[in-house]
């Protein structure tokens, strides 16, 4: 069924001309001068703000300029994962190598793999020498 071009209701109206391009972009223009210059005047007001409590505020103590810039230690790590996987690659490096513990007294260090090996070959009693104790210096010299 189509609609008879004929019938006509005069209580119904519709646009019959597309939007004021013109009148939208001048629009737009002046509400986006508008909100810059509110922008500004705001922006003067704080700026007036902060220099007036900068100038109420009082000076820092004298000694406040020679306190360290850092914070006291202990200090957070940074990166303490990196600082772990460092710290336990040298003591590896150092439990898997040999080395002079002390050269003037001609102790040295071997692989803890190695010196094990020796502990359970040779037994721990050809490596360690118990004390002497201090009870018998004490019964023999009474």
């Amino acid at each position: 069924m189509t609609p008879d071009p004929n019938l006509r209701n005069p209580q119904v109206a519709h646009e019959t001309t597309d939007a004021d391009l013109g009148a939208v972009l001048k629009f737009g223009f002046w509400l986006a001068a508008v909100l810059l210059v509110l922008m500004s005047l705001v922006g003067a007001y704080f700026f007036f703000l902060a220099r007036r409590e900068a100038a109420r505020s009082p000076a820092p103590p004298p000694l406040a300029s020679e306190l360290p810039q850092a914070p006291p230690s202990p200090r957070l790590q940074a990166a303490p994962r990196l600082d772990l996987r460092g710290v336990i690659q040298a003591e590896e490096g150092v439990l898997g190598s040999y080395g002079w513990v002390d050269p003037a007294r001609g102790i040295a260090r071997i692989p803890v793999a190695q010196a094990m090996d020796l502990i359970a070959e040779r037994g721990p009693a050809a490596f360690f020498t118990p004390a002497p104790s201090a009870d018998k210096h004490d019964h023999a010299s009474h």
